[in-house]
């Protein structure tokens, strides 16, 4: 079984005219989007920052997620009901086991 790698991409990308949703697209091969928000536990939720999708956090549980910055070096929570994280988001997404290939 091989592990899947996301695609690397310049820090600034989705500050730029022609930034293009890469996290939604390489997320759409591994997880399937359930909705704007999902409240089950390991699901993908995705934020808009600049033109395009451009950061993810795993639910733990609602309203809790955890994400992680670069920049700070660690993994941190985040709150989705009434936060600007909640304003910000964009779609939750479920992992596919079929996508990953995890029982092939």
């Amino acid at each position: 079984m091989g592990r899947y790698v996301l695609r690397e991409y310049p820090p600034d990308w989705n500050l730029h005219a022609m930034a293009s949703d890469y996290i939604a697209e390489e997320i759409e091969k591994i997880a399937d989007m359930v909705g704007k928000t999902s409240h089950v536990r390991g699901d993908i939720q995705l934020f808009r920052f600049g033109k395009c999708t451009a950061h993810a956090g795993i639910i733990t549980r609602w309203p809790v997620f955890v994400h992680c910055h670069k920049q700070a070096g660690h993994v941190q929570p985040g709150v989705l009901q009434n936060s600007e994280w909640s304003a910000r988001t964009v779609s939750a997404w479920r992992l596919n086991v079929e996508k990953l290939g995890v029982f092939t």
